[in-house]
């Protein structure tokens, strides 16, 4: 019952890290000049530390929208790599970094992860920096191409903007990093707060077995029930029909909060339910002929059940007719606070998961 997610982090950061800049480094070894270059979002960096191309080296910088002709660094690059493929993996990099909290103060000891793409046998270099007294870090005098940058720390979280990609050796890439240690980049880092005794569950799934496309889940005691329950779910689905080709059927779902409601929301750090906007229900749906089609949907949801004694942060998906089997909502991750506090803040060892499911076997549905 457990939630090993926790436990995993600190092993899966460094492991990101180093995978990020591998991916990096097969798409851009040396001698590959004519390879696909880097250039992707920072959200999606941070979230996933792999790599995206874009194409080619460019012939020339006026080929690149938003990147002037006569940028001096970007045409001396274009030179320096026709006449050297391996030029920019002996590119200087040099990082001046800040880390902040979440109110913009500075984080003294967090733990900064740094990994380069270089001409060494392993074809990366690491290191392992702590900040100062006022959150500063710096790192100078190495050779590279692509620099990834991690910050941790115990008693924070790390936000999306802890983590950074930074591109030396691609002057034409927009996201080519000028190093000044006047700006440093910031790691943002966001302070845990206090935890509550929560149940947390994981990738549980319910297939709909009522024949009106009805179901209500009791998320206290992770299972279904024929009334009370805290999340309701109503599904319909129109007849199979090929659209362009393609198996398709129209679709609606609705859902509610039992004696409550539910609030969408798409917050990295969702910890505290809201007191109000909470709606009675909320419905989608989707015709076969839409040409955004999909089979169902997936949801990040606040919710409030039995007169507000409970509340939860709840990721489901919902699948109105997969192919062989009946309409299935799988919670894919949620975690509630049964003492009517709206403190959706967890931690491991105070997980009551197991005793609310034990005490829900011993109940009638």
């Amino acid at each position: 019952m457990k939630n090993i997610r926790g436990l995993l982090i600190s092993g899966l950061s460094g492991a990101l890290v180093v995978s990020g800049v591998l991916v990096w480094r097969i798409a851009h070894g040396p001698g590959s000049a004519n390879r696909p270059t880097v250039s992707r979002s920072a959200q999606a960096e941070a979230a996933s530390g792999s790599v995206e191309s874009t194409g080619p080296v460019p012939e020339s910088i006026g080929s690149k929208p938003g990147v002037g002709q006569t940028d001096p660094i970007a045409e001396e690059a274009l030179e320096a790599l026709r006449r050297d493929p391996e030029w920019r993996w002996r590119r200087p990099i040099a990082f001046w970094g800040l880390v902040l909290d979440e109110l913009g103060q500075p984080v003294a000891d967090a733990r900064v992860e740094m990994t380069w793409t270089d001409l060494s046998p392993a074809g990366h270099s690491s290191t392992t920096m702590t900040s100062d007294g006022s959150g500063r870090v710096r790192l100078e005098g190495k050779e590279g191409a692509v620099l990834t940058v991690r910050a941790s720390r115990e008693g924070f979280h790390s936000t999306r903007e802890a983590h950074r990609i930074l591109n030396y050796g691609e002057p034409w890439d927009p996201r080519f990093h000028r190093p000044n240690p006047d700006q440093p980049e910031v790691l943002r880092l966001r302070r845990r707060g206090p935890a509550e005794p929560l149940i947390h569950r994981e990738t549980l799934k319910f297939p709909m077995t009522s024949a009106t496309g009805e179901m209500v889940i009791d998320l206290v005691g992770q299972r279904t029930v024929a009334v009370g329950g805290d999340l309701r779910v109503v599904v319909h689905h129109g007849p199979e029909r090929l659209v362009e080709g393609r198996r398709r059927f129209d679709w609606a779902v609705v859902l509610s909060g039992v004696e409550g409601g539910l609030v969408a929301h798409e917050e990295e750090f969702p910890f505290r339910a809201p007191d109000v906007g909470y709606l009675p229900e909320i419905r989608f749906q989707q015709a076969a002929e839409d040409p955004a089609w999909r089979e169902g949907f997936e949801g990040r949801f606040f919710l409030r059940s039995r007169n507000g004694t409970v509340h939860a942060r709840i990721e489901l998906r919902v699948s109105p007719f997969p192919r062989g089997a009946p309409p299935t909502v799988t919670l894919l991750d949620y975690h509630l606070n049964p003492s009517s506090s709206r403190n959706l803040e967890y931690t491991p060892e105070l997980d009551v998961s197991a005793e609310h499911y034990d005490r829900a076997r011993r109940e009638p549905r």
